[in-house]
């Protein structure tokens, strides 16, 4: 009687609560599909700050956009992008559903292995190799995500030095001005 019993309230909960659920404000995702096309360079304008401007929980949008939207390219990789920029664990569910997804455009998934690997491997590399390997399963994405793995490594070195141990330069302002050639 008791399996019954929650047998019958499981399954009502998988099958009644979804229909009471909200929906999306198509009026916000419109709003934020407009502000992602903005700019088709990444780095020009602040995505987190942008999506967050529009709706303080940008993350559903960001994901509906990403999966479902009818859009240019340009703007499915700006939402890839501005969803790698939030700490929750629905952006992370997100990303992984899409490192997994193979129905998306080519630079969508590599933008998503890009994003994907940039946030997460610095906190944790081999939980984040391990994740991205298993989840991805055409040889093309796998090769992009090996080669972002090593970039990332590359990164990740102590005092600056890449995996061939060579320091980058750095120099200043002054030191720039000494090198131009005098007319």
């Amino acid at each position: 009687m008791n399996r019954l019993f929650s047998l019958v309230f499981v399954s009502a909960l998988i099958f009644v609560v979804p229909l009471f659920s909200e929906s999306l404000d198509q009026e916000k995702l419109d709003r934020l599909v407009v502000s992602l096309s903005l700019s088709r360079h990444p780095g020009d304008v602040d995505l987190k700050k942008l999506a967050t401007a529009i709706d303080p929980n940008p993350v559903p949008y960001l994901k509906e956009i990403i999966e479902n939207s009818p859009v240019r390219v340009y703007v499915k990789v700006n939402a890839v992008n501005a969803l790698a920029e939030f700490e929750s664990s629905e952006a992370k569910a997100g990303l992984e559903k899409q490192l997994s997804g193979s129905n998306q455009h080519r630079l969508v998934r590599q933008s998503v292995i890009k994003s994907y690997i940039n946030k997460y491997y610095g906190v944790d590399p081999n939980t984040t190799s391990t994740k991205v390997r298993a989840l991805i399963k055409e040889r093309e994405f796998l090769d992009f995500a090996e080669r972002s793995i090593e970039i990332s490594k590359g990164k990740n070195f102590p005092n600056g030095k890449s995996k061939d141990g060579i320091k980058k330069m750095e120099i200043s302002e002054e030191q720039r001005n000494q090198r131009k050639l005098l007319k």
